[in-house]
Formats: C-alpha cells, structure tokens, sequence
C-alpha cells in the first residue's frame, strides 16, 4: 500500500488513501475494542473459527489442541484486531520513507533503462529500507504496549498452555486487569514483576531494533 501510494496512484487517490491510513492510525484503541467485541469478534468467530474447528473434528483432530474450542473473546481475535491496528502505522511511516527518497536517485535509474518496477525494486526501496525497518519496529513496540483492546478481546485467561481459539492473557492485559484487585503483597509484587518484564522485552526489542538500523544504514542505498 505505501509503495502504490507513493508511486502508482493517481495524486486524487492517493490523498483519499492518505486520508484514510492517516484517519485509521488515530483511531483510540477503546474504540477498536468496542467494535472488536459488539462486531467482529462474534462474526469472525461465526465465519471462521467455528468452520475450521468442524473441520479439524472429522479431518484432523491433532489440531484441536493446538487452536481449541472457539470462543467469542480469545487469542486469535485479538491477534487480528492488534495487526489491524498497527498495520496503518507501517503504512505511513513507510509511505512516508518511501517519498523522502531524492528524486535523482529515481532518475539515475530511469537513466539506465530500467522500468518503473525496476526503479522501485533496486533504487527506491534499498535507499528508504531503514525507514521502512524503522516503521515495522515501532509499530512492533506500539503492539507490545498494546493494553485495551487486547484486554477487551483476548478472553483475560491465565491457563497454560494457551490455544489459539481459546482466552488467554498477555503482559499488559494481565497488570491492567489484576492492578486493583492487588491487595496482597505476593500478588501486587508478582504484577510489578510482570510490569518489569515487559519493561526488559522492550529494551531489548529497542537494542535490536537500534542494531539493525545501524546495520542497514551503513549499507544504505547498496542494491
């Protein structure tokens, strides 16, 4: 979408998809939760989870359990309500890495004849990779940090082993679900123990992400 946006579409279109990534990046994730529970979540469940779960009963019944019994609230929909949210944040950042490319490096390739695709594939996307790089990892960090609407639609179970059609919990929904009802000291330390967990994931998430921009940066523009 970024590379068709900034390249291929017309100038009318490509603002209205602008618009549109720009509008859909600023949604609050409430209200993404809200319509992952009341819509999508229980049509998802209806067109999806129920078929394939019919499906692995009379063909493979290995898998049942591996995705388990489908719910309404569980893993996989907040798994897909979390891609929905972050992929407009990789869709600008790399809209916008791809148009800040200099002009003369499109145009020495069209010097040497090549098509636009090929313009694209070995003179725009190697010069704009580290900013491309830079938006999946920081729409990685805003999935980590992700609270609400995973908490609204991932079902809030602490069992284990965790199924893919089944509740489960992750970091951030278990420190803002069990915060208030911390009242001992056991369970308010194991919740800040979860918190600096998290807190170490993400540092080292952000040293990598650091190491491969260096990495790319130094190759930059190198087809």
């Amino acid at each position: 979408m970024a590379i068709f946006v900034a390249e291929y579409a017309p100038k009318w279109l490509a603002n209205i998809i602008n618009y549109t990534i720009d509008l859909l990046a600023a949604i609050p994730s409430v209200v993404i939760g809200i319509w992952g529970i009341f819509n999508f979540a229980p049509q998802i469940r209806d067109a999806i989870y129920v078929p394939i779960y019919v499906w692995a009963i009379e063909e493979a019944e290995w898998l049942i359990p591996i995705i388990g019994a489908p719910t309404t609230f569980n893993l996989m929909t907040a798994t897909l309500i979390l891609a929905l949210m972050i992929v407009p944040y990789t869709v600008a950042l790399a809209r916008d890495a791809i148009g800040q490319v200099p002009r003369e490096q499109r145009e020495a390739a069209w010097a040497l004849g090549a098509t636009r695709w090929e313009v694209m594939r070995t003179a725009v996307l190697p010069y704009a990779r580290t900013g491309i790089v830079a938006g999946l990892l920081l729409s990685l960090a805003r999935a980590l940090g992700e609270t609400m609407a995973v908490a609204m639609l991932i079902g809030n179970s602490n069992r284990v082993p965790f199924t893919l059609f089944g509740p489960a919990a992750t970091m951030p929904s278990l420190i803002v679900n069990e915060f208030r009802e911390a009242v001992e000291t056991l369970h308010y330390s194991s919740i800040m123990a979860v918190g600096l967990y998290l807190f170490f994931v993400t540092i080292v998430i952000n040293m990598f992400a650091s190491y491969i921009q260096r990495k790319l940066s130094m190759g930059k523009g190198v087809v």
